[in-house]
């Protein structure tokens, strides 16, 4: 059984003190390691630029090309082209994918 008094002497070991002073001393060695508002603001404009931009870019291309390809509707079956049946059908509906 543990004695007390070795407990609550002044060279004892305090836990709780011991657990102050290590979260103490983390969070100091965080806020000295952390990003500064300037490095942060630079790191995410790289990020952006290098990684976001790019990718928004080809799917605006990508979305343009397809918005912009002229649309024909070709039916083969085997070696032929049906277009007689296709054309038939467009002017059933009254419906067409061209401008």
């Amino acid at each position: 059984m543990m004695n007390a008094s070795l407990a609550t002497a002044g060279a004892g070991y305090d836990p709780t003190n011991t657990l102050a002073s290590s979260v103490y001393e983390d969070s100091q060695r965080g806020i000295n390691n952390s990003f500064s508002d300037e490095s942060f603001s630079r790191a995410m404009r790289e990020f952006y630029q290098e990684y976001v931009e790019p990718t928004l870019r080809e799917i605006a291309d990508d979305t343009k090309r397809q918005a912009d390809k002229n649309e024909q509707t070709i039916v083969q079956v085997g070696n032929r082209t049906v277009n007689d049946a296709v054309v038939t059908q467009q002017k059933a509906n009254g419906y067409s994918f061209v401008k």
